[in-house]
């Protein structure tokens, strides 16, 4: 399932990394893992302006504000959408929350064919931005085709010039496009004074796409159509359109949502910050939540599921090897020195740079120069998640909340985190080893009491030597901050010694904050399994894309037209094609345990797509419709009606039997599959069967596929992608061998080459082979 991080870059980027998104997290003031700073229970983070700066909505930031993402796949089954923030007394001043949020629920799905191997979830956001925090802009729609001119112009609005003059135009607004209208300024164009709005286009559905431009609202050359909240997010559309505020929604139609939909902004919240004072930020809280039996079972890979993420785990006192030479000859020897300070460490398999030597051996380099045999390493898999780090705690937590700090999952996590500091490593994680275990030991002995809870809170936080990343793959069944308001019996003892002038506000802001007694799957109120958010999804998430798709339309789309002269414009239904074979294309990769993927070959693999599969009569790119031309122009493939023997006799060789199978047997898909033997061998290894229904070959989920398998192999003409394409060469001109000899070889190497560029800019891809 595709996982997105939460946030992203105040320019709207997306962080690549889950090192980027983890340190910002931990940089969060409040709203912690595991445990908050008020010393209490915590399933959840809190992300605010400090690690989302974007993502606040203001007057003068509303056009260019970066929502926050849904992170999974899922449906939303509740949501509470607040029109503007609640409000409490707090020693005579009126302070604000939100208590806006949504529920998505997920299933991960290894294996589709194996339930066993499932895991049903929840994801949670709350105090997100309140209606009243939008603000409503103008629908309008294109009279007429129309410029569109760079965003970059509203900076010049700021120059000296009290009116600046209007950029050059780029793009083409079309007729009766409908727009949203973010703000108004008015420009200089062709030396007169002219009012225009920054805008954004809205698709079929009423949503915004794409980039925010400038383009004239002039009567004359647009019209109103109604108003809008701008960057309202589509469940919140559909929470305003059933008109029910404050309280827990069911929608009232089925509504999916995908990982980097908007989910919303960060909500502002003004709290008691003792003393009579009070502190504001904006924040939101995420969980991940789960009441299915599976857990924790899932952790094992029950399904066995051998697909997605590798990796391979480095044994303490293992031998090492240097390699010696270069390509098939290399040969390894062994050094004198063994696996100390790296035993136990976990590493993607990719990282370490496998390699076959000519016996068929394979060998990973754990660190520069020293190399292991793959029979002294435990090679894992992404759903081998308890192999990887991950631990379940499924201890009884206190019926006190304001004990949290003494429960048992404290002493399971001290236990955790004794055992993975790895002491092999160094005097100082042996010295941090040993700190735990005392803990533990003065826990289990009763003397727990002597630790005050600011020494477990530091010592679940301590910053040092990974323990964070060791927390962030706890998985912890807990009862929940929301499962019930403060008359919960587990809040008395909390609120015995709570500040009085406090604790009105607090017990309002409990009672508005609660949820889980309304959805069926909490109701109960029994204790739940909390993840981390982002440390959990990243290990689930199965299209850790080789290429971005967005990112590589968006630059494909700039070169496209340079690839050859007179080269049409990319239409919308080229780009649909792209996404789909992109999609299978990642796809393919994360399921396949035969083939990696390679930068160099998956950019040739690309140029040869886009030759392949133009359609030349309806200027159409990357299409799936199949060889062009009348029955006729096939015959020279038909063992009865081709014009010579020898053409008959080729196609006879190729299993090109039957009269008619020139034409059945035609091109179809990403490298145009011709002959019927080709289409046999496609059917025998896929499963499908390409000889009775030859059209499935022209659908990218299968021609995706069947393109990598037969260019990495030498189905096609018995070359491969492994003969043009190595260690020693890059040989994207001859690689035309592979289909069809020296045809168009040059074009095609060029395209490569382009698209080897965009790959650089938009993926992941190693460059290793």
């Amino acid at each position: 399932m595709k996982i997105c991080f939460p946030i992203r870059k105040r320019d709207g980027r997306e962080y690549r990394t889950l090192d980027e998104v983890m340190a910002l997290i931990g940089r969060e003031p409040h709203g912690s893992w595991l445990a908050g700073t008020n010393y209490l229970w915590h399933g959840g983070i809190h992300l605010s302006n400090l690690s989302a700066p974007g993502s606040v909505l203001a007057p003068d930031s509303a056009a260019t504000a970066v929502p926050l993402q849904c992170m999974v796949n899922g449906e939303v089954v509740a949501w509470r959408l607040n029109n503007d923030y609640l409000t409490a007394n707090y020693n005579g001043k009126t302070l604000r929350y939100s208590s806006t949020m949504i529920l998505v629920k997920s299933l991960c799905q290894p294996d589709p064919q194996k339930n066993n191997s499932w895991l049903e979830f929840y994801t949670l956001y709350l105090g997100l931005a309140p209606l009243s925090d939008f603000v409503k802009r103008k629908y309008m729609k294109a009279k007429t085709g129309l410029l569109k001119h760079p965003a970059g112009a509203f900076e010049s609005s700021h120059c000296a010039d009290p009116v600046p003059t209007i950029s050059p135009g780029k793009g083409q607004l079309s007729k009766g496009t409908r727009i949203i209208i973010l703000r108004t300024a008015m420009f200089l164009n062709h030396g007169k004074p002219q009012t225009f709005g920054l805008a954004k286009t809205l698709n079929a559905h009423g949503e915004e796409t794409g980039e925010p431009f400038w383009v004239t609202i002039m009567p004359e050359f647009m019209e109103p159509d109604g108003e809008q909240y701008a960057q309202l997010p589509v469940w919140m559309q559909r929470a305003e359109a059933q008109g029910i505020y404050n309280s827990l929604v069911k929608p009232s139609a089925k509504l999916e949502i995908e990982a980097g939909d908007a989910i919303g902004f960060l909500g502002e919240d003004i709290a008691p910050a003792g003393k009579s004072k009070v502190d504001s930020c904006h924040y939101v809280h995420i969980e991940v939540l789960s009441t299915d039996p599976r857990m924790p079972h899932f952790l094992n890979n029950p399904g066995q599921v051998a697909c997605g993420q590798q990796y391979i785990r480095v044994p303490p006192d293992k031998p090492l090897y240097q390699k010696i030479g270069d390509g098939k000859n290399s040969t390894f020897t062994l050094m004198s020195h063994r696996v100390e300070k790296d035993g136990g460490i976990i590493l993607p398999r990719e990282k370490c740079h496998p390699f076959k030597d000519q016996n068929g051996a394979t060998w990973f380099e754990i660190s520069p120069y020293s190399w292991m045999a793959q029979g002294d390493v435990k090679e894992l898999h992404q759903y081998d998640l308890k192999e990887l780090g991950f631990t379940a705690l499924n201890q009884s937590p206190s019926l006190d909340i304001s004990e949290s700090l003494r429960e048992n999952w404290v002493q399971g996590a001290f236990n955790t985190f004794a055992a993975n500091v790895i002491p092999d490593r160094g005097i100082g994680q042996q010295q941090l080893a040993t700190f735990y275990k005392n803990l533990v030991k003065h826990i289990t002995a009763g003397r727990g009491d002597s630790i005050s809870v600011e020494q477990l809170y530091s010592a679940i936080h301590h910053p040092t030597m990974g323990i964070r990343d060791i927390a962030a793959h706890l998985i912890v069944k807990h009862d929940n901050e929301w499962s019930a308001g403060s008359h919960h019996p587990r809040w008395k003892a909390f609120f015995e010694d709570y500040d009085p002038l406090r604790i009105a506000y607090a017990k309002k802001w409990l009672d508005d904050m609660q949820w889980m007694n309304q959805v069926e799957s909490f109701k109960n109120g029994d204790p739940v399994w909390h993840f981390h958010p982002v440390m959990f999804l990243g290990a689930i998430n199965t299209s850790d894309e080789v290429i971005n798709i967005d990112a590589f339309l968006k630059k494909y789309e700039q070169e496209h037209t340079n690839f050859a002269p007179g080269t049409r414009k990319l239409s919308q239904n080229c780009k649909n094609n792209i996404k789909k074979l992109l999609n299978n294309l990642n796809d393919f990769y994360y399921r396949s345990t035969e083939f990696k993927p390679n930068l160099y070959k998956i950019a040739y693999m690309l140029a040869t797509a886009r030759h392949e599969t133009y359609h030349y009569t309806s200027s159409e790119f990357f299409s799936e419709k199949p060889e062009i031309g009348d029955k006729n122009y096939f015959n020279m493939y038909d063992p009865i009606l081709a014009d010579t023997p020898k053409k008959r006799k080729n196609a006879i060789n190729y299993g090109n039997t039957a009269q008619g199978d020139g034409f059945k047997y035609r091109g179809r898909g990403c490298v145009h599959l011709t002959w019927k033997n080709n289409y046999k061998k496609a059917s025998d290894k896929f499963g499908i069967n390409f000889v009775e229904k030859p059209e499935l070959a022209g659908d990218l989920t299968h021609s995706v596929p069947i393109m990598v398998w037969g260019m990495e192999n030498g189905i096609f003409t018995g070359k491969s992608l492994k003969d043009y394409i190595n260690e020693s060469k890059v040989d994207y001109t001859t690689a035309r061998y592979i289909i069809n000899g020296k045809d168009n070889s040059a074009l095609i190497a060029s395209y490569a080459t382009k698209l080897q560029a965009i790959l650089e800019e938009t993926s992941t891809i190693t460059k290793a082979f």
